[in-house]
């Protein structure tokens, strides 16, 4: 298959704008295929016929983007060169006739200098001389005995001076070209500058001896960029113009016609359908953009456009969402989906297929739908894509190419006379339709109202599905809303920000700015109140629309101030219109019900929106910026991001773990933080043969982490490398410690430290210390805080009491931080706290020994150590011992005391002493060894106690008696006696005690971690039963020798309720006897047989 693109292409003049600046050769290769259309040719008539006529020279060229202003700025920019290449082209270009008209009003003689500027947003009078320069050094004119100018001033005089060596070096006079002028006149609009730099230009030029005009091409009039001025204002821009004789221009729709024309350039190869053009053309007589006398040869050149597709390309590029011939080329150049370009690719030559409107229907709504909504034809572009949509769902291809051709001409074609009639649609297509059969089509798309026919003009119409006017309802809520200030209440809830990218890129730490326009006067106050600064958010580039932007940076030197008033108008305009559309899709019942008018809301939405972001970029970019009464500019607005929050976070602690430094973690990294704190503080079983252990994960290199889960990312970058987890001194072990000196935390460890020292009579929750870091100079993120709060706490173990809020909201001493600690650190580190104690030498003595009463191996005796290790003692006592009321009443009070301590110079210097009402220290240690050895002894002696309790019940424990047990097992079918038997059978003389445990739980129903004195009791007195119905059990077990296990399961209810009946006369002791006599009637009668 051949493509079309192998046998059409596009003239590559065509494809780009133009830059007068840079774009024209010394060789006039920039002229190739230059089409000197009528409007070109009518613009360059009026300005010679001025020139040589009225003896004008400041000329203004006004058209639209995109029109080709710039194309003729170099046209004759080329007709005057002193380069004889270019100058022959550009002649060739504009023919013969119009040369010899031109060289008769403006000489051209050797040539003249040209001056080809492109204006930008800056000062006009360095942008002018720039280009004087650049031109003047191209053309070997020195400018070394001229100034550079600063002021309106000095550039008269240095043009004045600039004739006298443009007249010396031979040119015949001087043209300055100021492309994109409306660019300046925007500069200095939003200056506050008056236009008498452009004024005096052109007076200047006006009476200049040597030939000299300037030219400036626009968009719009002078007056047009003075938005936000007062009309006094306005008024005195447009008298400004008035200096300059101003020539519109605007490509017709038939000269566009002509330039398709020229783009298009076809081999020798392709064979045209010519008979398309001659039967549109036919079925077109009274459409005024037919009546050229040329069209069909133009139409014939466009091929393979189809004729109605070159005949709408003009009418679509004027609309508001188009930028004139510039969109039309490039339509045809570009690879955008849909487009011509696309086209030829994907088109077969031998095939003979022509770019249809269903076509260009297609390239308009892939890639300029969000514009046309946002343009005055939204309401009947939305209905034209509702009804391709509706025919999609319910027609096949050929119907809906149909749709899609008398959507586009209802929407583009009406204004040029161009109506979808049955005899133009019928040639349309690639092919002619036959009519029976498009017909067919027809009836069924109007038959489903999707189609409509117009009898006035005989044509066929999409059908208006929408009731809703979008305009005419913006109007209405424009009138009812002229005072709003719902604007002000958009712009605080909508705002954007600057990352501080180099401060992020140093430190790992995500920073910005936010970009706030301020739309009253300052307050510093009210500012507080609307806006939030933190670690994250922590300056704001505030754009006045009020005040001094200098004076308030230098009193709130916190923020950067900017100031910019020329573009409010817009922004009020656009924000209004978004509020406006928001309310019409929440206020209007036939909206909620209206799919084109809801479709038309969200796409003018939309494109308001990005219009908005570009205003309050320009707003941005155009501001003066003062930070402490220093002028930045806004190129420089992410540098000083970064150079504030440097400057404001100095010691931030330097941390590249994207996953965990953020303000809001992920789940995911939440999940393993989370598992990385439990084995900061956890510890795990360690068994053998012979015994358990439990060691902490801490005393292990990576805290004993497998592998590369994301917490190992975590442990290394947050507590390895900054020196937090390392082997100890003088042995194996791994061990949390202290940052090193010059460590990115060691200050942030130092002042945490100072706090809690300062603070040493109450206790610092970690709320405090999370704050201190989160503040400036640290900034240190909330989601790496809880981990460097753990750690500060382990690593300060020595120094540090800790503490946990109960149940009663009551701080409660605890001896290190565990699991429960860690996650309250995460989730409420107000809740865990911690206290600064210091050791007194004098003291030491005390404290020694307090400590070896309990055999600790403490190495360091210090009173929180000391208090450490008692509240350790207590937790390793049995559950019984913590909570038995029979200790004596010293013990019971040392007990309660030393569980709930919460200052461990206060519990062991003047507690202590209260309990025992001693006041000697030796005394004091005498009492607590005591107590110690009471608390030690007591779960041992009641182990003693119950044991002896046994024996007293059932007799001596030895091997008869668990033979006895097991045949009392074998023998009863009470389950409850069966397993007490059971627990009788286990007992060894070696571990008797934990046998006696055994059969406590059992006999009180709870298991040891729970035993009470409530307990205890119960288990004595049912001990007291199980013996009694044992020693009966005992009695039968050892007289009979059969087997009663065949019978257990057999239902005996009936004669059980006849011998309970005939013994419920007697008591219960009697009817044991009765009972017992019966057996022995039983086994008497069984003996003696």
């Amino acid at each position: 298959m051949t493509a079309l693109s192998n046998l059409i292409s596009v003239n590559v003049r065509y494809q780009r704008s133009t830059r007068i600046d840079s774009d024209l050769d010394q060789e006039g290769k920039f002229f190739n295929g230059l089409v000197f259309h009528g409007t070109a040719e009518h613009c360059l008539n009026t300005l010679i016929d001025n020139y040589s006529q009225a003896s004008r020279r400041a000329f203004t060229v006004t058209g639209p983007y995109g029109s080709g202003k710039s194309t003729i700025a170099l046209l004759l920019a080329g007709l005057l060169s002193s380069q004889e290449k270019v100058s022959s082209t550009a002649k060739r270009i504009v023919g013969k006739n119009f040369w010899e008209r031109f060289n008769s009003a403006l000489p051209v003689g050797r040539g003249w200098f040209v001056v080809k500027c492109v204006c930008d947003f800056e000062d006009p009078i360095s942008a002018i001389w720039r280009a004087v320069a650049e031109d003047a050094k191209r053309e070997h004119i020195v400018l070394s005995d001229i100034s550079t100018p600063n002021s309106t001033k000095e550039l008269l005089k240095a043009i004045k001076l600039l004739n006298s060596l443009v007249e010396k070096s031979g040119y015949s006079g001087t043209l300055i070209l100021l492309d994109e002028m409306g660019k300046s006149l925007d500069f200095l609009n939003t200056k506050n500058f008056d236009l008498q730099l452009f004024q005096e230009i052109a007076e200047c030029v006006e009476r200049l001896p040597f030939p000299t005009m300037i030219v400036g091409f626009l968009h719009q009039a002078f007056s047009e960029y003075a938005q936000g001025q007062t009309q006094k204002v306005r008024d005195s821009w447009a008298k400004v113009q008035g200096r300059y004789t101003d020539l519109l221009f605007n490509v017709s729709e038939d000269e566009t016609v002509t330039l398709l024309g020229n783009s298009i350039v076809k081999s020798e190869a392709y064979k045209a359908q010519n008979s398309v053009v001659k039967s549109v053309l036919d079925c077109c007589e009274r459409v005024a953009l037919t009546s050229n006398l040329k069209i069909a040869e133009k139409l014939f050149h466009c091929l393979p456009l189809h004729p109605l597709s070159a005949l709408l390309l003009g009418p679509i590029s004027k609309r508001r969402f188009s930028q004139n011939e510039r969109s039309t080329f490039s339509f045809l150049s570009s690879s955008e989906s849909k487009g011509f370009q696309d086209f030829l690719k994907h088109t077969s030559s031998e095939e003979q297929h022509l770019y249809l409107l269903s076509d260009l229907f297609d390239y308009l709504s892939s890639n300029l739908d969000h514009l046309i909504m946002s343009s005055p034809d939204a309401r009947v572009w939305a209905e034209a894509k509702d009804a391709v949509e509706r025919a999609e769902l319910r027609f096949g291809y050929s119907a809906v190419r149909l749709v899609k051709t008398i959507a586009l001409l209802n929407v583009f074609g009406r204004r040029s006379g161009l109506y979808p009639s049955k005899s133009l649609l019928i040639h349309s297509f690639d092919k002619p339709i036959e009519e029976q059969d498009l017909d067919l089509e027809l009836k069924a798309l109007v038959d489903a109202k999707i189609l409509i026919f117009r009898g006035h003009v005989n044509s066929y119409a999409v059908f208006e599905g929408s009731d809703v006017d979008i305009d005419e309802e913006l109007e209405l809520f424009r009138n009812k809303h002229l005072d709003s200030e719902g604007w002000k209440a958009y712009l605080k809830e909508h705002h954007e920000q600057v990352i501080a990218k180099r401060h992020y890129h140093e430190t790992g730490s995500l920073r910005w700015v936010a970009r706030i326009i301020e739309t009253d006067i300052f307050d510093e106050r009210t500012f507080n109140k609307s806006y939030s600064l933190n670690s994250s958010q922590f300056s704001a580039f505030v754009l006045l629309t009020k005040g001094c932007a200098r004076k308030h940076s230098i009193s709130n030197t916190g923020l950067v101030f900017g100031s910019c008033e020329v573009l409010l108008e817009e922004l009020i305009h656009c924000i209004n219109e978004l509020l406006g559309l928001k309310f019409i899709s929440e206020q209007n019942a036939n909206v909620q019900h209206d799919r084109i008018a809801r479709r038309e809301i969200e796409t003018r939405s939309g494109v308001l929106k990005l219009e908005l972001d570009k205003l309050v970029e320009r707003m941005f970019e155009e501001a003066s910026w003062f930070c402490r009464g220093e002028l930045f500019s806004a190129a420089s607005l992410s540098r000083l991001a970064s150079d504030l929050a440097s400057e404001k976070y100095k010691h931030s602690p330097i941390l590249r773990n994207e996953l965990i430094n953020r303000v809001k973690p992920s789940g995911t990294a939440i999940a393993a933080r989370n598992k990385l704190m439990h084995r900061m503080v956890g510890s795990y079983k360690c068994s053998d043969k012979d015994n358990t252990t439990y060691l902490k994960y801490a005393t292990k290199d990576r805290l004993g982490i497998d592998k590369t889960p994301p917490e190992y990312s975590m442990y290394q970058t947050c507590l390895k490398q900054m020196g937090l987890h390392n082997k100890l001194d003088g042995g194996s072990d791994f061990g949390f410690q202290v940052p090193p000196k010059g460590s990115p935390l060691s200050y942030a460890w130092k002042s945490a430290l100072n706090l809690v020292v300062s603070q040493k009579e109450r206790v610092v929750t970690l709320k405090e210390i999370k704050n201190l870091w989160g503040s400036a100079p640290f900034g240190i993120s909330a989601g790496v805080t809880p981990i460097w709060l753990l750690a500060f706490a382990i690593s300060n173990v020595d120094c540090l009491a800790f503490y946990d809020k109960d149940v009663t909201g009551e701080f409660v001493f605890i001896t290190e931080p565990d699991e429960e600690f860690a996650v309250k650190v995460a989730r409420s580190p107000e809740q865990v706290a911690v206290r600064y104690f210091e050791s007194n030498p004098e003291l030491s003595i005390y404290f020694n020994a307090l400590d070896r009463l309990i055999e600790s191996d403490s190495q360091e005796n210090n009173p929180l150590t000391v208090a450490q290790n008692y509240v350790r003692f207590l937790s390793m006592l049995s559950p019984y011992t913590k909570h038995t009321v029979t200790l004596t009443d010293n013990a019971k009070s040392f007990r309660a005391l030393a569980s709930r301590a919460s200052d461990p110079n206060k519990f062991l210097l003047e507690d202590l002493p209260d309990i025992f009402e001693v006041e000697a220290r030796e005394q004091v240690v005498e009492e607590v060894r005591e107590i110690v050895g009471e608390l030690r002894r007591t779960h041992k002696q009641l182990l003693q106690r119950f044991l002896k309790e046994v024996e007293d019940s059932l007799g001596s424990l030895d091997e008869q008696q668990i033979e006895n047990a097991q045949k009392v097992e074998n023998y009863t079918a009470d389950s409850s006696l069966k397993t007490f038997a059971r627990r009788l059978t286990e007992w060894k003389k070696s571990n008797e005690l934990e046998w006696v445990s055994s059969i406590i739980s059992f006999l009180s129903g709870k298991a040891e971690r729970n035993w009470t004195d409530s307990s205890v009791e119960k288990a004595n007195s049912e001990l007291v039963k199980y013996a009694e119905r044992f020693r009966q059990a005992s009695y039968f077990a050892n007289r009979t020798s059969f087997d009663s296990s065949k019978f257990e399961g057999k239902n005996h209810s009936i004669v059980n309720q006849q011998i309970g009946n005939l013994l419920s006369k007697y008591t219960e002791e009697e009817q044991t006897v009765i009972l017992q006599k019966q057996f022995d009637l039983i086994w008497g009668v069984k003996n003696d047989s």
